[in-house]
């Protein structure tokens, strides 16, 4: 069973830039590790955004995203490299999935990874969601990784539908390129000095003790130190 890795950013301040802004800032940020194929977008509550890249062929039921091929040999799907105005006063939300690009067990040079494709039955599941929700309760920006932290944990995704051991240097390498680009998110929506905070959360600390010891140990405060 998968367990729950969670990045969020709780926001305590208005933001410096305009509202209806923060989508492209976030998504412009992450491009160096994430690059979105489906987009939903509720702006002010009324003015809704939906974007779909997708291609003819799938996976039984499930279509592909443009530019992602399936290896009957890998539990990834992979992507191609990608190629390269809302309107929101009072509140927004923001959830996209897509590729990320990590260096899987196996292969420790980066490539851009689709999604964990299982053998039997076949089928294709998210690695990611980004989320950008904003109203008067609730400012938070999240990054969540539904697959046991995978790619920033030692497990890795086997065509069977079962965890495997994974690599700690190339998990440790993952986190250190998904937490730069995470450094530059709170600047690029315009979050003030000191206007947010990072955390962590999620399940997946018991089975990856020394990974979440790395997260809230040395990541978290390294991204919060960012935000003085």
């Amino acid at each position: 069973m998968t367990k729950l890795f969670f990045l969020v950013l709780n926001c305590k301040r208005a933001l410096e830039r305009p509202l209806g802004s923060a989508p492209a800032a976030l998504l412009a940020a992450l491009a160096p590790v994430f690059q979105p194929r489906t987009i939903w977008v509720l702006a002010d509550g009324v003015r809704e955004l939906e974007l779909e890249r997708m291609a003819t062929e799938g996976v039984r039921d499930q279509l592909l995203w443009l530019g992602e091929s399936v290896d009957a040999a890998s539990a990834l799907t992979h992507v191609s490299p990608p190629d390269a105005g809302l309107v929101a006063e009072r509140s927004l939300y923001l959830s996209a999935s897509g590729a990320l690009r990590f260096r899987a067990p196996g292969a420790p040079t980066p490539a851009w990874y689709g999604r964990w494709h299982l053998g039997q039955p076949a089928c294709l599941w998210d690695l990611v969601t980004v989320r950008l929700e904003w109203t008067d309760e609730t400012r938070t920006v999240e990054l969540s990784l539904g697959l046991s932290g995978f790619p920033l944990t030692t497990v890795d995704l086997l065509r069977d539908g079962s965890l495997g051991d994974g690599d700690p240097q190339l998990a440790a390498a993952n986190r250190e390129d998904m937490f730069q680009a995470l450094a530059r998110v709170p600047g690029a929506i315009g979050v003030p000095p000191g206007g947010a905070r990072w955390i962590s959360d999620g399940d997946y600390a018991g089975l990856f003790p020394a990974d979440a010891d790395d997260v809230r140990g040395r990541w978290i405060p390294w991204l919060n130190d960012q935000l003085r």
